[in-house]
């Protein structure tokens, strides 16, 4: 075993500590991000960006779920452009939960509430709006949908089993389909275990500390796993399964004190009677035994998949697992627990930052990640 003090050539005052084991290395972001982007003008503060990615030119473009807007950013942060509102029309938004690149030089922003993508270029300009119903195909509408720059895409479709009719979990099986561009013929994979869902008295919706789906995609191949644990399929683009990644382990056994830890984080931005009636809600709850062992899969841009820990409030730090396409674990990166990646590339680590108060920003770290080898 050898640990190595490392900086980037390019500047000395990105040093992380990395070290090996064997062939798998362990890096650490630095203590500050290249970049912070708060707010695009002193009126208008982030308030809650789903996606970001930095560009080709070092300018950075931010979706945020808050502002019903996307909005680009010069390289030193500097405002550049913006579009988007609330609304139906085009170009506006009632529901951003994802962008990602789809097609070489574009971004696709999902609107799940209207079942369309907003397409935009890499000036942040919007260019076209795409339908994401898809009439008499294996996943009509899709339950949620990723991609990757070289047009590939893994289209998850809802949970087939109908609600129990009385309060309480459940989990269906899910199909899951690959296609070429967003509504390209779906090669479907199969059936999968679903994401864990619960029936309210009123409403049915996503389970508190459930387990998910989750797709990822890499410009060759499409990966995807329940978060029960670190079991996950890889197929390539022509839907044929090509291997397999097994971690041993599950989640977090859920204590009274993670428990706690959630229902204080999911309510802290409530006030009043509101507040404590949403508590007393969560706490009639069935909640699972163990929670997700992740809760998301990204790829880079060395068609590497990373996998990031589930974590809770009193985490101070998580791991985000390095995989390589035959499944071979590569490395890990740790980060703070405030710290959530939206893109990964051999240069930088651009996520989503949330202050104590809950104040949220979007970070650019810069680091070593090359230094583990494409396969």
């Amino acid at each position: 075993m050898r640990i190595l003090r490392g900086c980037l050539a390019s500047a000395a005052v990105f040093c992380t500590w990395v070290g090996t084991v064997g062939a798998q290395a362990h890096w650490v972001l630095p203590s500050k991000p290249q970049l912070e982007l708060k707010q695009y003008a002193d009126s208008l503060p982030l308030a809650k960006p789903i996606g970001a990615a930095m560009l080709s030119d070092g300018s950075v473009l931010v979706a945020d779920e808050g502002l019903f807007a996307v909005m680009r950013f010069a390289k030193d942060g500097t405002p550049l452009s913006t579009f988007g509102r609330r609304g139906s029309g085009p170009a506006e938004f009632l529901s951003m939960v994802w962008m990602g690149e789809c097609e070489r030089g574009r971004f696709y922003v999902r609107d799940a509430a209207q079942r369309r993508i907003a397409v935009v270029d890499t000036f942040g300009r919007y260019v076209r709006t795409l339908i994401t119903t898809f009439p008499g195909k294996a996943i009509p509408s899709p339950y949620s949908a990723k991609c990757a720059s070289s047009g590939l895409v893994a289209l998850v479709g809802w949970p087939k089993a109908d609600p129990p009719p009385d309060p309480g979990p459940h989990r269906g099986l899910a199909p899951v389909a690959v296609s070429r561009g967003i509504g390209g013929e779906q090669m479907v994979l199969g059936d999968f275990v679903g994401p864990e869902r619960y029936r309210h008295a009123r409403s049915d919706g996503p389970r508190p500390l459930g387990n998910t789906l989750e797709v990822a995609v890499s410009s060759r191949h499409v990966f995807v796993g329940t978060t029960d644990s670190l079991a996950i399929e890889i197929y390539d683009q022509t839907g044929r399964r090509v291997g397999s990644i097994r971690r041993s382990g599950a989640g977090r056994r859920i204590t009274k004190e993670l428990r706690d830890a959630f229902v204080e984080q999911t309510t802290e931005h409530l006030y009043g009677a509101r507040r404590q009636k949403q508590r007393a809600g969560y706490a009639a709850l069935a909640y699972p035994a163990f929670a997700p062992a992740y809760v998301q899969l990204l790829t880079d841009d060395l068609d590497r998949l990373w996998a990031e820990e589930y974590t809770f409030s009193l985490d101070r730090v998580k791991r985000l697992w390095c995989f390589g396409v035959q499944g071979q674990l590569l490395g890990t990166l740790t980060v703070p627990t405030q710290f959530a990646p939206l893109q990964i590339t051999k240069r930088h680590v651009v996520g989503r930052w949330t202050d104590g108060d809950g104040t949220e920003s979007v970070r650019v770290y810069e680091w070593a990640g090359s230094q583990v080898k494409r396969d």
